[in-house]
């Protein structure tokens, strides 16, 4: 019960990795924001986490209006906010030259933008109230090339980095960190990545061969579980990292060892 009296916002908390982590900190004793752009998800997911004070929340990361309503609200509700699991992401698949402004500039407002509006919103109430722990997340493929994943893998790079320089300007008080999950299975297909708050996939024979090569490259040889990265986030934000701030964890089964 290492959370015990605490509070934890988790963005994208819907299915996948932000529901595996939204249940795994109600399971260490934490309250729980669970925040969507999908309201019947995130209630969904409360309900799931087993007490009936935790709080689902809508919103659109994407627009710094929605993220502004959605932390007044918790705020205002919860009292006091402790953890920010910035979770929330989107994973369009196309080749670059087939990548359109519209798709580019959407996978930067969710993934990216939706970041930084969230970490902006949040950091000042942390900062109020003695410090606290912000987990983003990136991903492998900001730096092992995966073909057809430009505009993300773009956006998740750009992550590492924001999330290092508001590191240093949040210290000592609050510390950042990013998570760096490998491919995680789908809850619905155990057998395909979680394609979290993606934009619909045509799963083709060639995406087929992409994800089985995916799995062969993991020293482990598999996928992760949702739960297994929500236990890096989870340790991420617990006094266990109490003096780890700036840094990436990659739970990804050695697909990539630095």
């Amino acid at each position: 019960m290492e959370f015990a009296d605490r509070t934890v916002l988790v963005t994208g908390a819907g299915h996948g990795i932000g529901r595996a982590t939204s249940k795994l900190f109600a399971s260490r004793g934490a309250r729980v924001i669970v925040a969507d752009i999908d309201l019947e998800r995130a209630n969904a997911v409360a309900s799931e986490c087993g007490d009936a004070d935790h709080l689902a929340l809508a919103v659109d990361v994407a627009s710094s209006a929605s993220v502004n309503e959605m932390t007044a609200a918790a705020i205002a509700t919860c009292g006091r906010v402790h953890v920010l699991a910035n979770i929330a992401g989107i994973y369009p698949m196309a080749p670059m030259v087939d990548t359109s402004d519209d798709t580019w500039r959407r996978v930067m407002a969710v993934n990216l933008d939706g970041t930084f509006h969230t970490c902006r919103a949040l950091a000042p109430h942390l900062l109020e109230h003695g410090g606290g722990a912000i987990i983003n997340v990136t991903s492998g493929a900001a730096r092992i090339p995966y073909p057809n994943l430009s505009a993300y893998a773009a956006s998740k790079a750009a992550i590492l980095g924001f999330t290092r320089t508001i590191a240093a300007e949040l210290a000592p008080h609050v510390r950042a960190n990013v998570i760096g999950p490998g491919p995680t299975i789908g809850e619905d297909n155990p057998e395909s990545p979680d394609y979290t708050g993606a934009e619909p996939v045509i799963e083709t024979p060639e995406l087929r061969d992409q994800i089985r090569a995916a799995a062969s490259a993991i020293p482990l040889g598999r996928f992760a579980r949702p739960d297994e990265i929500a236990e890096g986030i989870v340790f991420l934000a617990s006094d266990r990292a109490s003096f780890i701030t700036g840094q990436i964890l990659h739970v990804n089964g050695g697909r990539s060892m630095h």
